[in-house]
């Protein structure tokens, strides 16, 4: 994970509960945007050298060429989170084989002592506001938001 992450978590990716658990994915993942903020088991295959739990990561960025850009489905790992799936004391090796086979699935996200939070972005404006919903326990994603001004109408967001 990077601060720099198209997701706009920003140093968050550096603190608990994410750190250390989060990673980029294809654009199959990403989608958009809309993948920002799931959570996935990832499993090592290669017996010898993988240890046989999962590893649980929160997408934080989309991985650009290469791999990725091939229309699969691929994970671009952060090195703590690429460590932990492999047998204790192998985590260097595993990481200098640098590609690996895994298998994975959705899970709901858990952020253990923190409440869903939305914070405004830099950059917005009286004109225009930004916003990042942080720690959103469950599946993570978001199916609309609405804004409500005092005395006036809901109004949708988009993304």
């Amino acid at each position: 994970g990077s601060t720099c992450g198209a997701c706009g978590y920003g140093t968050l990716v550096d603190v608990v509960p994410m750190k250390a658990r989060v990673g980029a994915v294809s654009p199959v993942l990403f989608k958009a945007g809309e993948g920002c903020g799931a959570c996935y088991k990832v499993r090592c295959l290669d017996r010898g050298i993988c240890s046989r739990r999962a590893v649980t990561v929160i997408v934080t960025d989309e991985c650009p060429g290469g791999y990725c850009s091939l229309g699969r489905t691929h994970f671009d790992l952060s090195g703590a989170a690429f460590g932990r799936l492999a047998v204790a004391g192998h985590g260097g090796q595993l990481r200098n084989r640098g590609e690996i086979s895994v298998v994975f699935r959705r899970t709901p996200c858990k952020y253990r002592g923190k409440n869903i939070a939305f914070r405004v972005v830099e950059g917005s404006t009286s004109f225009w506001l930004s916003l990042l919903v942080e720690f959103e326990d469950g599946d993570g994603d978001i199916g609309s938001m609405q804004l409500k001004q005092v005395n006036k109408r809901s109004a949708p967001l988009c993304r």
